[in-house]
C-alpha cells in the first residue's frame, strides 16, 4: 500500500505478513488503551441513496432545500450546499460531475433493472475514473498533514492504489450474489467503455469486467459509515483502504470511530509490541453461529479469531445461546450438533440417566412394596393370598417386559426412518436433555418460545403506535426475565429486549425502570466482551441521568447515598470509556 509505505516510521504500527493471518497490523511499540494509531481521510465517499436529496455530496451536512425521495428521484445525482458548490477546493470535483451526468443517470435504471443498490455502482463508477486519473497524475501517495499535537500521527489520504492493494473476496462471495453483481455490472462496463471512447474524459481508461467486480466485493466488505462534521448519525458510507488493513477478530484491540468523513483508530485494551492490531466487523453479542455465518456471506471471513477458537463450553460466548441447566442450576445446556460424535456421545449418556432412574425408582417403589407386604403381615394377612398375589404379579411383570421388547423394536425401526435428535448437553455438569419433550419444556421449546416472544414484541414495539406500547413491553419483559427464568441473564434474545425496554420505561417516565434495564445491559455486555463501546456509553448516560434523579429525590438518606454512590461510579467508567474509544476527557 503506497501511502502506508510513505508514511513508515510516523505509525506506530506496520504492516506484516504470514501464511496464517496474511497481510496484517503489526503493533510497533507497547500500545496503552487509549492510543490513536490511526487517523484518516475516505477515498470515496457518496451519500447513503435514501438520503442523497436530503444532504450535500460533499460535505455531508443537511441541504437548505432538499429533495424528496420519491418516484424518479435519481440518488447518484450530485448535490451541492451553497459553499461547497462555489468552493474553489471542490472545482475540479463539480467540473467533473458535469461530464458525468449522462452516466449517472443512466446508473439508476441499472440499479432498477437489477437487484443492485446504487451506491455501489456510484462507487464503482467514482473509483474507476480516479483510478484512470491517479495514474495519469502519477498516482503517488499524498504527504500526510499532521494534525495538532506532536504525538498525533498523520491524518492518512489513501489512493486508488492503496485500494487496488486491498483483498477482494469475489469468489468467497454468494454465488447468487455474484450473478446479480455481474448481471448489472455488464451495462455497467459498456457505458464505461462508451465513456472512454468518447474522450470526454482525457486519459480515462476503462476497467475491464473482472476489475469492476473485484471492486465490488471489495466495495461491501470495507466500507464504513461517514456523516457532516458532528453530526449524531452515519448519513453516507467511504471506502479507508489503511484501516481495512486490520483483520477482523470478535474480540479487538482496537476500535474505528468516525467523526465526519474523518476515521480514527485506537486501542482499546494494552497491545503489546509485536502483537496483531484488530478490529470487529460484527455484533459482538451475537451467539457464535450467527456472528460467523454473517461475516462469511458479507466479507468473506471465515472467522477463526481467538474467540471463536476457544471452546464453546470454556467460552462466555455460551451464555449468548445456553439454557439453564436445571440438573445443576450453575451453567448452561447447549446444543450438541447434530450427526457428530459428540451427539452419539450426549446419546448414550442420555440413556445411562434414564437407566440410572429408573432403577432408583424400582428401588424406591419395591422397598415401599416391602414395607406394605409387612404391614399386611402384621395384620394377619392369609400366606395363600399373598402367594397368589405374587404369582400375579410375575405374570403381569414377564408380559410387560415382552411388551418393552416388542416396543424397542418398534422404536428401533421409527428411529432409522427418523432424523438424527438433537441433544443439549450442560457446558458444566454434562447432564443431557432432548431439545424437545412432551411438557413443551426443553431447551429446544424455551428458544422457540424466546424466539416468539421477541417476534411479537419487536415488531408492536416498530409499530411506534403508543396504544400497543404496554403489549410490546409486556412481550419484551417475558423475555427479559429469561422465559420463566430458563434464558441465562445475558443470553442473545435477553440482551436484545433491554434496549427498546430501555426506550420504552423512557416514554413511560419510569427511572427505575431505566436504571434497572441499562444497568442489566451494562453488565451482560461487559461480561461477554470485556471491551468498551459506544452502545455502553449510551447505557452509562442512562444510569448517570436516573442515579441524579434518584439521588435528588430519595426520600432517605440510605437511598440518597446510594444512588450517589452508583453516580459516582457510572461516571467515572464513563469518563475512561471516552478517554479510550473518543480521546476526550
Amino acid at each position: 500500500m503506497p501511502t502506508l509505505e510513505g508514511a513508515a516510521g510516523q505509525l506506530p504500527w506496520r504492516l506484516g505478513f504470514s501464511a496464517k493471518l496474511g497481510r496484517h497490523a503489526v503493533a510497533d511499540k507497547d500500545l496503552p488503551a487509549g492510543t490513536l494509531i490511526l487517523t484518516e481521510k475516505p477515498v470515496v465517499a457518496i451519500p447513503r441513496s435514501k438520503l442523497a436529496g436530503h444532504v450535500c455530496h460533499a460535505c455531508f451536512r443537511p441541504l437548505s432545500s432538499p429533495v424528496e425521495n420519491k418516484e424518479g428521484f435519481n440518488p447518484c445525482l450530485p448535490r451541492y450546499c451553497a459553499t461547497c458548490k462555489h468552493a474553489p477546493a471542490n472545482a475540479e470535483t463539480v467540473q467533473l460531475d458535469s461530464k458525468l451526468l449522462g452516466l449517472r443517470i443512466k446508473l439508476a435504471d441499472i440499479a432498477k433493472e437489477h437487484p443492485v443498490e446504487p451506491e455501489l455502482l456510484h462507487l464503482l463508477v467514482l473509483l474507476d475514473v480516479r483510478r484512470s486519473s491517479q495514474a495519469a497524475a502519477a498516482d503517488k501517495p499524498q504527504g500526510p498533514a499532521t494534525p495538532g499535537g506532536e504525538q498525533a500521527p498523520p491524518v492518512l489520504r489513501c489512493t486508488v492504489a492503496d485500494a487496488d492493494a486491498l483483498n477482494s473476496p469475489w469468489e468467497r462471495k454468494p454465488e447468487a450474489w455474484r450473478k446479480a453483481v455481474t448481471a448489472a455490472l455488464r451495462p455497467l462496463h459498456k457505458e464505461l467503455a462508451a465513456l472512454e471512447e468518447s474522450g470526454a474524459l482525457p486519459g480515462y481508461r476503462a476497467s475491464r469486467l473482472e476489475q469492476l467486480q473485484s471492486d465490488a466485493a471489495m466495495l461491501i466488505c470495507n466500507l464504513q459509515g461517514v456523516g457532516a462534521e458532528g453530526a449524531s448519525q452515519d448519513t453516507g458510507v467511504g471506502l479507508f483502504a489503511a484501516a481495512a488493513a486490520l483483520n477482523h477478530s470478535c474480540r479487538p484491540n482496537c476500535h474505528t470511530v468516525t467523526m465526519g468523513q474523518t476515521m480514527y483508530v485506537r486501542t482499546i485494551v494494552d497491545v503489546p509490541a509485536g502483537a496483531q492490531l484488530t478490529v470487529c466487523h460484527a455484533q459482538a453479542y451475537d451467539p457464535r453461529p450467527v456472528r460467523q455465518a454473517a461475516l462469511l456471506q458479507e466479507r468473506g471471513i471465515k472467522c477463526a479469531c481467538e474467540r471463536c477458537s476457544e471452546p464453546l463450553a470454556k467460552s462466555t460466548d455460551r451464555y449468548l445461546e445456553g439454557v439453564w441447566c436445571l440438573n445443576c442450576t450453575t451453567d448452561v445446556l447447549l446444543a450438541v450438533p447434530p450427526g457428530t460424535p459428540e451427539a452419539e456421545a450426549a446419546a448414550v449418556v442420555y440413556e445411562e440417566q434414564m437407566a440410572a432412574l429408573e432403577a432408583e425408582e424400582a428401588a424406591r417403589s419395591k422397598k415401599g412394596g416391602k414395607k406394605a407386604a409387612e404391614e399386611g403381615a402384621a395384620n394377619g394377612a392369609p400366606q395363600e393370598a399373598q402367594q397368589s398375589g405374587e404369582g400375579a404379579a410375575e405374570a403381569p411383570a414377564a408380559e410387560a417386559q415382552q411388551g418393552e421388547e416388542g416396543a424397542a423394536g418398534e422404536e428401533g425401526q421409527q428411529q432409522q426412518q427418523k432424523p438424527v435428535v438433537r441433544w443439549w448437553r450442560c457446558a458444566g455438569c454434562g447432564y443431557v436433555e432432548p431439545a424437545h419433550n412432551t411438557a413443551a419444556s426443553g431447551p429446544g421449546d424455551v428458544l422457540l418460545q424466546a424466539d416468539k416472544l421477541w417476534q411479537q414484541g419487536a415488531m408492536l414495539y416498530q409499530m411506534k403506535m403508543p396504544q400497543l406500547m404496554p403489549q410490546a413491553e409486556a412481550f419484551l419483559q417475558s423475555l427479559q426475565a429469561g422465559v420463566d427464568g430458563r434464558l441465562h441473564p445475558y443470553h442473545a434474545r435477553v440482551i436484545d429486549s433491554l434496549a427498546p425496554l430501555i426506550n420504552l420505561a423512557l416514554r413511560r417516565g419510569d427511572a427505575l425502570g431505566v436504571f434497572n434495564y441499562s444497568v442489566a445491559l451494562w453488565e451482560a455486555e461487559n461480561a461477554i466482551q470485556g471491551r468498551y463501546s459506544l452502545h455502553q456509553l449510551q447505557y452509562l448516560n442512562a444510569i448517570i441521568d436516573t442515579s441524579a434523579a434518584k439521588a435528588t429525590h430519595a426520600q432517605s438518606a440510605v437511598v440518597k447515598r446510594q444512588f450517589e454512590k452508583k453516580l459516582k461510579a457510572a461516571k467515572s467508567t464513563a469518563a475512561e470509556i471516552r478517554r479510550v474509544l473518543l480521546g476526550k476527557s
